[in-house]
Order: structure tokens, then C-alpha cells, then sequence
């Protein structure tokens, strides 16, 4: 969900279900409707289709991160707040993390219950807010040593995203400690 420091709220569902996609499932995903001007919290399928989602089914998680772009229409700037109001028969195992792009920050939604941001110009803001789900512990966990370095593996790559653009040295092991 999303919430403003006025009142106004909106949310969508994301729901892991087999037989489902990461395209449409006309027998579950549900558009967007934006009926209220002022806020419109709406979520992009996994496969772009081009339409905005209130209700999004996708396929269950299977040690691959799962990304879903999340968009949100404000008639206002101001602090807004994302909560998640519920986990329904979610396995403790699998992390739920949003990304804010603008401020480079990785909220992990098992430690905390919300995270408070400021949009400073209303309007449609689509590239900005990625939700990451998985269900394997591994390599995008954090530690305070490495809390200004973020990296994850997908699509069997590894990415590594320093905000400071540090020159280093990286060395990678297999299981075995085997470089």
C-alpha cells in the first residue's frame, strides 16, 4: 500500500501462484482503473504488456529474483509511504525488498514496516520503485561491511551497483572456495 501524510491511500497485490505467468493471466490479473485523481498505485507486469495492474499473479518463486515494476499517480508532491499491509502464506525464507532508484536505497520489507520518500513533483512516477522477491538466503543479502556496496545475481549475472564509484579488486568463488 501507499499512503500520503494527508490520508490518501491506494494498494495492489502481487500474488505467487502456480500455473500462472509473468504475462497476462486473464484468469487473475486485474487493470488498473484509475478512478481516483489524486493517487494510483498500480504495479507493471513482469512482461511488460504496456497496462497498469491492481492485481498481478505471477508464477512461483524458484530461486530466481523476481522483479516488478511498481508506478505510482500523484496530483501532489509530498512524503508518501509504502507499507506492506499484509503477507499472506508467505514462507519467511523469501525476501521482499524495494528498490528506490532516486536515492539508491534497498528496503528490505522483513526488517522494516514502511519506508517514507518525498516526490517533489507530481505526476506519473513509473521508473522509479522495483519490488525484488526471492526465495533463497545468498548472495543480495547485506551486512553493515558491505551496506554502501549492493549486489545480486540475475539472469545469471552479477551486478554490483557502488554509489561512490570506488575502484576495487573483486574476487568470486564457487562453493568449494575454489576462485
Amino acid at each position: 500500500s501507499v499512503e500520503n501524510d494527508e490520508g490518501l491511500y491506494n494498494e495492489i497485490l502481487i500474488a505467487f501462484i502456480e500455473g500462472m505467468a509473468n504475462g497476462l493471466d486473464i484468469s487473475y490479473d486485474v487493470g488498473k482503473l484509475k478512478g481516483n485523481p489524486d493517487i494510483a498505485l498500480y504495479s507493471v507486469l513482469v512482461e511488460d504488456n504496456g497496462s497498469d495492474f491492481i492485481h498481478q499473479a505471477l508464477p512461483p518463486l524458484s530461486g530466481n529474483i523476481t522483479e516488478v515494476k511498481i508506478g505510482l499517480d500523484i496530483n501532489q508532491a509530498g512524503n508518501y509511504t509504502f507499507k506492506i499491509k499484509e503477507l499472506e502464506n508467505f514462507d519467511k525464507i523469501i525476501t521482499i525488498k524495494l528498490e528506490d532508484k532516486e536515492t539508491g536505497k534497498l528496503i528490505d520489507f522483513r526488517e522494516t514496516e514502511e519506508y517514507t520518500f518525498n516526490i517533489s513533483e507530481a505526476g506519473e512516477i513509473r521508473e522509479r520503485f522495483v519490488l525484488h522477491f526471492n526465495n533463497e538466503a545468498g548472495i543480495e543479502d547485506q551486512t553493515p561491511e558491505t551496506a554502501d556496496i549492493r549486489f545480486y545475481v540475475y539472469d545469471n549475472k552479477l551486478y554490483i551497483i557502488d554509489k561512490e564509484l570506488k575502484n576495487g579488486t573483486i574476487q568470486l568463488f564457487n562453493m568449494l572456495g575454489q576462485p
